[in-house]
C-alpha cells in the first residue's frame, strides 16, 4: 500500500485540538478548585475585581464541557462530507461527549457544594449554573471560543440575541439547559437522600 499521511490533529474532519481544549478547561478548573477552593472566586455583592474577574472565566469556560457533550451530534447528524459512524466515530466521538457530560455535571455540582447553602439556593445555582451550561454550548456551536467572550464581553450581546431570535438555537440552548439542570438536580438528590 502507498504511504499514507496521517494528521493527528483531525478526526473524520474535526479539529482534535479544539476538542481537546474544550474538555481540558473545564477539567483543570474542576481539578485546581477540589485541591485549592481557596481559588475560587468571593461571589458577593462587595465582591472585588479579581473576584468578578476570576468569576466571569469560570463563566466562559463552564460550557465549555456542554459543547464538548455535544459531540454526540456527529453520531446522528450526517452530512454528505462526514462519512457515517463506524467504531472509531463512536469510540472518539461518544468518549468525548460522555467525558464533556460528567465534567458538566461534576463542576456544576462542586459549584453548588461550594456556593449554596440553602435548598432554594442550590435550586437558584443549578438554574443559573444550567442556563450558563446550555447557552454557552450554543455560543460554541457558532464557532465562539471562551477567550473571544473573556476578552470581549460584548460579543455575547450579539449572540444572545441571534440565539434568542432563532427558534432552532433557542430549542437547542432550552433544551441542552433543562437536560442538564435535571440531571445535575438528580445526581445533587441522590447524593443527599
Amino acid at each position: 500500500a502507498p504511504y499514507q499521511e496521517v494528521n493527528l490533529s483531525q478526526f473524520q474532519g474535526h479539529g482534535i485540538t479544539e476538542l481537546f481544549f474544550n474538555l481540558f478547561w473545564p477539567i483543570f478548573l474542576l481539578v485546581l478548585f477540589w485541591l485549592f477552593p481557596r481559588y475560587l472566586p468571593n461571589i458577593s455583592w462587595k465582591s472585588n475585581l479579581l473576584d468578578a474577574l476570576k468569576g466571569w472565566i469560570i463563566l466562559m469556560i463552564l460550557p465549555n464541557s456542554t459543547y464538548a457533550f455535544f459531540e454526540i451530534k456527529h453520531l446522528f447528524l450526517f452530512k454528505e462530507s462526514s462519512p457515517y459512524p463506524n467504531l472509531a466515530s463512536y469510540l472518539v466521538f461518544g468518549g468525548i461527549s460522555l467525558i464533556g457530560l460528567v465534567t458538566t455535571l461534576y463542576l456544576n455540582v462542586f459549584l453548588v457544594r461550594h456556593y449554596a447553602k440553602t435548598s432554594d439556593q442550590v435550586l437558584f445555582a443549578l438554574l443559573f449554573l444550567s442556563l450558563a451550561n446550555g447557552f454557552g454550548a450554543v455560543v460554541g456551536l457558532l464557532d465562539i471560543y471562551s477567550y473571544q467572550a473573556i476578552l470581549n464581553p460584548l460579543i455575547l450581546f450579539g449572540l444572545s440575541w441571534k440565539i434568542v431570535t432563532t427558534p432552532y438555537l433557542l430549542f437547542i440552548s432550552v433544551l441542552a439547559s433543562l437536560f442538564i439542570y435535571v440531571l445535575t438536580l438528580s445526581f445533587v438528590r441522590l447524593n443527599h437522600a
